[in-house]
């Protein structure tokens, strides 16, 4: 039960980083009341979707509500911030998350595969192949988006690094 759960939570988790992306937006401008009046409306269409999908799809319709409401919520702020500051660019977020999807969907499938190759017995099993599939899955992340060029990923790799040095 609790899988079926995940996948449609994970279904918005794109949409809900990407609203911690755009929100900030609007802070900088000073405009704080925007983004407050979309997160009220938010609520209000997230408990209304709990309760129809509910009726439907049970605890999947609590998930899959919370990830349409941050897809929507992402629409919302994306359209409000482009109409208060026009000449912003979103033209580069789709290639990324295109790429994103990819290295995701083949890890995905790296994961499956390893799992076969790594036979488990008892709890300590289980968690030791958890953490060396969870590691090597956030290395392979890191070091397919710089082969395909993920704007984001050198530049939060290096931050990370002087982030480290100065500890």
């Amino acid at each position: 039960m609790t899988n079926q759960a995940l996948v449609f939570y994970s279904l918005g988790l794109v949409f809900y980083s990407l609203n911690q992306t755009v929100t900030p937006l609007f802070y900088a401008n000073k405009d704080t009341r925007t983004p407050m009046k979309i997160a009220a409306a938010m609520v209000a269409l997230n408990i209304s979707l709990n309760i129809v999908l509910m009726q439907f799809i049970q605890h999947r319709g609590l998930a899959l509500s919370t990830s349409v409401t941050a897809m929507v919520n992402y629409i919302v702020l994306v359209t409000m911030i482009k109409r208060k500051l026009p000449d912003i660019s979103f033209s580069g977020v789709l290639p990324n998350l295109l790429k994103t999807a990819l290295i995701c969907i083949a890890i995905f499938f790296g994961i499956i595969y390893a799992k076969q190759l790594i036979p488990v017995q008892g709890r300590w099993g289980l968690l030791t192949r958890a953490g060396i599939l969870s590691l090597s899955s956030f290395v392979l992340f890191y070091l397919l988006g710089l082969i395909l060029h993920l704007d984001y990923l050198a530049a939060t790799g290096r931050n990370l690094c002087t982030r480290l040095r100065r500890r």
